[in-house]
């Protein structure tokens, strides 16, 4: 099946023909297309930027509040568990692949 989407730097190839559009920060089929809430922009953006490779938990947490102030880890296992479950609704693919003790990522392409 191809795809043809106006133009290709801005978009990033994830699986198949799911894509991430980096011009409105959302992720897309050739049928439908997932708006992400501010949190989950954030944390696609970087899995995106480091496709394929791990972030770890505390570049996700400081991405996320920008702080060096203690927040509660299950607070961003919450946002990854949310993301997840819509993408999977949504698309059919939960996509976040999670690397036990180190992070999370995105298949590499």
């Amino acid at each position: 099946m191809r795809t043809n989407y106006p133009s290709k730097s801005r978009y990033v190839a994830l699986e198949g023909a799911i894509v991430y559009d980096s011009q409105t920060q959302t992720i897309r089929t050739p049928k439908t297309i997932v708006a992400l809430t501010p949190s989950e922009r954030r944390i696609v953006r970087r899995l995106v930027e480091n496709q394929g490779e791990v972030v770890s938990r505390e570049q996700l947490m400081l991405d996320l509040w920008n702080t060096s102030e203690y927040i509660g880890e299950g607070t961003l296992t919450t946002h990854i568990s949310r993301l997840r479950r819509k993408l999977k609704r949504q698309i059919g693919c939960g996509l976040i692949q999670t690397v036990k003790g180190k992070g999370y990522k995105l298949p590499k392409r």
